[in-house]
């Protein structure tokens, strides 16, 4: 027992040791480019023509756009040249061009270990690390704008080490040098997902009943949600992850059988869905919505002999799954397989969360339903419903779930809730996804 404990302490200190020693080289290459980058930013920020022979100029060539520096140098070739650095900057400098750098950008955007270098006898004797770097570099001439070179730089670093006693040293220097041209920088993409949801919030702030005048609307009211804007790869953005918009109509015009036919509230609307399109100006800090589309669902009253019969679909179809489910979990077939699918709104889209406990901790994972069924293992599944919350007009119901799962290699318990939206397309329920009650998954015994 003790042997044993021993050598586990001996493994976790070799593997702690190695972690600092990766950290202390990343940190060494990333020291080193920091220096690297800062030599050219002084360069050609103070116009030191001293300062070039700390660049490397054989690896450099973002100072300007690259069409730029073609025709500033008359140069013919399309391959982008790493030699041109010098002969741009002497030409830069020169008084009649009058180019001066006014504003520098560097941005580390990822460091990772990419191979070890070994001598003859099959020792360490170096490792390469790469770099992933935006370089930005706006450029003046007279005052007026000439270029704004833009270049993703990524550097291969050859890490050394030498010892003293107790004490290592690490050198890095650098092996290769790669750089395409980007269209735009890390931190303009973002500013422009920042402007677009800024732009799109301000929609929202300034509704009113008459921006849905084409739906004689009696009121409307903005439903539960967030604005999420993906970092988009250009100016023009589209963006439907927003808060859906509820629009009450009078329900009178659709409504088929005397009124004491319907539960109070009777009630009609639409839910709208937008999504909208922006156009970002050069600034990327304002810019213009210049389209909304509407995605719109109308629901009209339904008698209470319409509600009895759609809360009975729900119930029937809430036991199929869990039936199917468990028959699954049993004896996986294909026509089972493709029941459930069939169930889902969306098998590529609709969420089924999983969960497990490692460690003596709860881990909760996202899959698509495809992913689900074809990861579940074969076992004894038992599923208990509970009492369903159920939303406006039988719209939407959540079912709260027991589940007890055991397999021969694994069994617990989890809550979960099963949330059911009516499709009117097909007349009955579909589900919408499945999530883990956090905190509720625990082993069980054996």
């Amino acid at each position: 027992m003790k042997k044993n404990l021993l050598m586990c302490a001996v493994m976790l200190c070799i593997a702690v040791t190695g972690w600092a020693q990766d950290r202390k080289m990343e940190q060494t290459v990333l020291d080193r480019q920091n220096e690297f980058f800062n030599a050219i930013q002084n360069s050609i920020e103070n116009q030191e023509k001293s300062r070039l022979g700390k660049i490397g100029s054989e690896w450099q060539q973002f100072l300007l756009e690259y069409s730029k520096t073609k025709t500033f140098l008359n140069f013919k070739d399309d391959t982008l040249s790493l030699v041109l650095f010098k002969p741009v900057y002497s030409k830069m400098i020169r008084p009649k061009n009058n180019i001066v750098a006014k504003e520098v950008y560097v941005a580390n955007v990822g460091i990772s270990r990419t191979d070890e270098v070994k001598n003859k006898k099959g020792e360490i004797i170096s490792y390469l690390y790469t770099t992933d770097n935006e370089v930005g570099i706006v450029s003046v001439k007279n005052d007026t704008l000439y270029s704004n070179a833009k270049y993703h730089v990524k550097i291969d670093w050859n890490v050394k080490w030498s010892k003293k006693k107790v004490d290592t040293t690490y050198i890095a220097s650098i092996a290769d040098i790669n750089c395409y041209e980007m269209t735009y920088l890390a931190k303009e993409k973002q500013q422009m997902a920042r402007t677009a949801e800024k732009l799109i919030s301000q929609w929202y702030d300034d509704l009113s009943t008459g921006t849905f005048d084409s739906y004689n609307p009696i009121s409307f009211s903005v439903l539960p949600g967030e604005i999420e804007v993906a970092i988009p790869e250009i100016p023009a953005v589209t963006v439907s992850e927003v808060p859906a918009i509820r629009v009450n109509v009078n329900p009178e015009q659709y409504m088929t059988e005397d009124r004491s036919l319907y539960l109070e509230p009777v009630e009609a609307y639409y839910i709208l869905k937008p999504t909208f399109k922006v156009r970002l100006n050069e600034d990327f800090a304002s810019g213009t919505i210049v389209g909304i589309d509407y995605e719109k669902t109308l629901y009209k009253p339904e008698t209470a002999a319409e509600l009895s019969e759609k809360y009975a679909k729900q119930g029937k179809f809430i036991q199929n799954y869990v039936s199917e489910l468990m028959a699954y979990a049993a004896n996986r077939s294909d026509s089972l397989r493709n029941n459930i699918l069939g169930m889902f709104a969306d098998d590529d889209a609709s969420v089924v969360e999983v969960s497990n406990v490692a460690a003596g901790e709860e881990k909760i994972y996202a899959r698509t339903v495809s992913q689900y069924l074809t990861r579940l293992k074969t076992a004894s599944m038992k599923i208990e419903l509970g009492r369903p919350v159920v939303g406006p007009a039988l719209e939407s119901i959540i079912y709260p779930v027991s589940q007890q799962f055991e397999s021969a290699a694994y069994s617990d318990y989890t809550e979960k809730e099963i949330h059911l939206l009516y499709d009117h397309e097909v007349a009955g329920y579909v589900i919408d996804k499945v999530l883990v009650v956090k905190g509720s998954t625990r082993l069980l015994s054996k």
